[in-house]
């Protein structure tokens, strides 16, 4: 098991190693190699802001070009000498499976986190255990406050975690789920202080590896998305929701604390041929940008946190009233929390541990 930032460094590095053999790409190409890996808020933000550049200025019109997104079926294709920024982006999947959330309090009682799992020894992704499962208010385990996944590349009943106990017994079994979601969770991490900035997010897209031809398609995508925002301990509390109109490219909101925002791509769901999955990879886009031109620029003091999620549905039209007296979908996984700095980052989740993509990456790039 993973249990410190020493640990998760030597993980990453040994991930990296393998995806630049795997690759065919320098070590300078794929991130220097054994070069430190950053672990924390701070690292990171020191690298993001270095290379942000001024404010972003108003957003309540966001232009920033997203470009074509491709239809859900498309094939994805890697090109045949890949670049540093295939390289980088392989690196940051790995980073965000692998290393410890940036705040590890943002796990604490989440009302969005699917059931914890233990540690995958090769590459520190969190993999089934149900002896780490605890009850969604109070206290988390060290454990959780990572990358989690749980019902994985497998969407069947028969996948959900022991604990999980619906009245249907149907839903406990291996008749497969036809539907997935895909999407992300943000919220505000211990020490903000930010009063002007927002978060500006784009692009939420899932690709996903086909059994029968080894092949990564687009599953779908979303240049902007749906948000709602709830109570951070209690879904049922909400207060508002955003739905993108039409020819946005992003979406942008101010967390705030005691508040959690759950966002999703449109449609809601997209239907999938189960039986054909092999593995599911998911990337959020997200910056800061200044709320108000007018005021001051206090991205540096903002502390706020995301991590890109998926889940399965038996059907598109399934409700959560099906899972009763379960509240929640158990979820295929989540990626950890991840602190959104100046820069565009991606955010992501896959259900094949670290040791397990270097021979067939999935086709992702790293965000302009």
């Amino acid at each position: 098991m993973v249990s410190n930032g020493s640990d998760a460094q030597s993980a990453v590095r040994r991930g990296l190693a393998a995806l630049c053999a795997a690759l065919a790409v320098t070590a300078a190409g794929c991130g220097g190699g054994d070069a430190a890996v950053a672990t924390t808020a701070t690292e990171v933000d020191a690298a993001a802001e270095s290379a942000a550049g001024p404010s972003a200025g108003p957003v309540s019109a966001p232009t920033d070009p997203v470009g074509s997104l491709g239809k859900p079926g498309t094939p994805g294709t890697m090109p045949l000498v890949p670049s540093s920024k295939t390289a980088a982006a392989l690196k940051t999947l790995l980073e965000d499976m692998t290393l410890p959330s940036d705040d590890p309090t943002a796990d604490a009682g989440a009302a969005d986190a699917p059931a914890a799992k233990s540690a995958d020894a090769a590459g520190g992704v969190l993999q089934s255990a149900d002896a780490f499962v605890q009850p969604l208010a109070g206290p988390t385990p060290s454990a959780v406050r990572r990358a989690t996944i749980v019902m994985g590349a497998n969407p069947r009943g028969s996948a959900t975690p022991a604990h999980w106990t619906p009245a249907d017994p149907g839903l406990k079994s291996d008749g497969v789920w036809n539907a997935v979601a895909a999407g992300f969770a943000l919220r505000v991490g211990a020490g903000d202080a930010a009063t002007n900035t927002a978060v500006q997010i784009r692009n939420v897209t899932a690709w996903w590896l086909s059994r029968s031809t080894g092949r990564w398609m687009l599953l779908g995508a979303s240049a902007a998305p749906a948000l709602t925002e709830h109570a951070a301990q209690d879904p049922s509390q909400r207060r508002r929701e955003i739905l993108p109109g039409a020819g946005w490219d992003s979406v942008t909101i101010r967390p705030e604390a005691g508040w959690a925002i759950r966002g999703r791509w449109l449609p809601e769901r997209l239907p999938i041929a189960a039986a054909d999955i092999a593995e599911i990879v998911v990337s959020v886009d997200a910056r800061l940008v200044v709320l108000d031109s007018a005021g001051p620029d206090d991205r540096a003091a903002a502390r706020y946190l995301l991590r890109s999620w998926a889940e399965y549905w038996p059907q598109l039209d399934t409700t959560l009233d099906a899972f009763a007296p379960m509240t929640v979908n158990p979820g295929a996984g989540h990626g950890r929390y991840k602190r959104v700095t100046s820069q565009w980052q991606s955010f992501y989740f896959a259900t094949a541990a670290a040791s397990e993509l270097p021979g067939n990456p999935p086709p992702i790039t790293v965000p302009f």
